[in-house]
């Protein structure tokens, strides 16, 4: 998008003409996901209204602020066409910039979440069953959209032919279209007790990871998890063998050498081991 704006204002390079006055601000909170000039500065008038769309640059995240000099404002609309030797800032040195954001409220997330499973239990397997979401119980802090914001659930990894009875969700914020924050949350699921088997009929075996199979098998792509702080990163790789729930297996992730960890559920592993050799 940016390299979109960027070509139309250099094709139109030759209309930016005369002097610019900027009166640039201390401080700002701006809205989405790009900082532009209308959010840290005031443009005299009678300027070219395009240098209002200038983006300066990615809007920092939820506790973190971004510090804009003089010097890189005028590098970035030299960038964008404009001479900016023409360009008179005055007002502030430097713009700290922070996002605008709003705090969600942990029940509201469980609400929803909850929400999502049982909608998709029904969907998928006719099933109306008892859902324990699990959540964080601080507020989650998301930035907001310029134009728009949106909430919305999805599994973690699909699950399969038979319902869970323990899944993942992610709940994604976006704004404007673009995805921008993600919490992950776990889902307990209180299936139905087996119907007993007739007289004489000996019962299946129930209970135990090797009872329903591997939770993983050699080939499938995976999703891997790995807590590092107070972050959890999120990326994918292939398991190379089988493995039941809760059981060890080692994956190769896109780069680097195979990892190991433990199949928390179906088709996600929690990278516990700093690797091993090929």
């Amino acid at each position: 998008m940016r390299s979109a704006l960027l070509m139309m204002f250099l094709t139109t390079a030759h209309l930016w003409a005369g002097p610019a006055s900027l009166e640039l601000a201390p401080t700002a909170q701006v809205r989405g996901n790009v900082v532009r000039l209308a959010d840290v500065a005031e443009v005299a008038s009678g300027a070219d209204p395009r240098l209002l769309r200038v983006e300066l640059a990615r809007a920092p995240e939820p506790g973190h602020t971004l510090r804009l000099t003089r010097a890189r404002i005028r590098g970035t609309l030299a960038a964008y066409g404009y001479d900016a030797s023409s360009v008179r800032v005055r007002g502030a040195r430097v713009a700290v910039v922070a996002p605008e954001v709003t705090r969600l409220d942990p029940a509201a997330l469980r609400s929803l979440a909850t929400r999502f499973v049982h909608e998709e239990l029904a969907q998928r397997y006719g099933l109306a069953v008892p859902v324990e979401v699990s959540a964080p119980e601080d507020p989650w802090v998301v930035p907001i959209g310029r134009e728009r914001s949106a909430l919305h659930v999805r599994w973690l990894v699909q699950p399969g032919s038979t319902p869970p009875r323990e899944a993942y969700v992610e709940v994604v914020v976006t704004l404007d279209g673009e995805e921008r924050a993600l919490r992950t949350l776990r889902a307990q699921i209180e299936l139905p007790a087996p119907p007993a088997p007739p007289p004489g009929v000996e019962a299946p075996a129930t209970g135990g990871p090797a009872a329903s199979g591997p939770a993983v098998v050699a080939g499938q792509r995976v999703r891997t998890r790995v807590q590092v702080g107070a972050l959890t990163v999120y990326s994918e790789g292939v398991a190379v063998e089988d493995a039941p729930l809760d059981g060890r297996v080692a994956v190769q992730v896109a780069s680097g050498p195979l990892r190991e960890g433990r199949v928390v559920a179906p088709g996600l592993v929690e990278i516990t081991g700093a690797g091993t050799s090929q």
